[in-house]
């Protein structure tokens, strides 16, 4: 698969021609990334998350996607907090993630 996609309410309606190439999931709890990673995708997209009913996405999880080669990109809350995360903390790139101060991580 090309493209895996965690996603939910903030997806809003999916164009159904773009599905050919992207394996969209449920919203993701933690190990979700993980074991996305294990099938190789060239691109991981989180949008959405579960963190009230179960353990949500570690941010761990996505500095294992990339320091695998799989491109991370975060939308919405969760992705977008989870992106930063991993960028400010591990000196990745936040591109595309929209909103995010840009200053280098200091510590």
């Amino acid at each position: 698969m090309e493209l895996i996609v965690f996603a939910g309410p903030s997806l809003g309606r999916f164009a159904p021609s773009a599905a050919a190439r992207i394996d969209l999931r449920p919203p993701a709890a933690c190990g979700d990334i993980a074991r996305a990673v294990a099938l190789r995708p060239r691109a991981i997209g989180l949008i959405d998350g579960l963190f009230e009913t179960t353990a949500s996405v570690w941010h761990k999880e996505l500095v294992f996607a990339l320091a695998e080669g799989i491109a991370v990109y975060g939308a919405a809350s969760m992705g977008a907090a989870g992106s930063r995360a991993g960028a400010v903390r591990h000196g990745r790139s936040r591109r595309g993630v929209r909103g995010l101060p840009r200053r280098p991580h200091r510590g």
